[in-house]
C-alpha cells in the first residue's frame, strides 16, 4: 500500500478544497513552517493510492 501526502495551509479553505476532490482527507497531523519570519501552520492530507 501507498499513501499519498498533501500539504496545505491551514486558513486557505479553496486551496483544502482542491485535495478534497481528489480525495485525500486531512488526518489531524500538522506543522508548521516559516515564511518571513511568520510561522505558517499547515494541515496534512492523506490518501491510499493504488497502483
Amino acid at each position: 500500500m501507498v499513501t499519498g501526502t498533501v500539504r496545505v495551509v491551514e486558513g486557505e479553505t479553496r486551496a483544502r478544497r482542491f485535495p478534497g476532490r481528489a480525495g485525500f482527507a486531512a488526518d489531524g497531523v500538522g506543522e508548521s513552517f516559516e515564511a518571513g519570519g511568520t510561522a505558517v501552520p499547515e494541515v496534512r492530507c492523506v490518501k491510499e493510492l493504488h497502483g
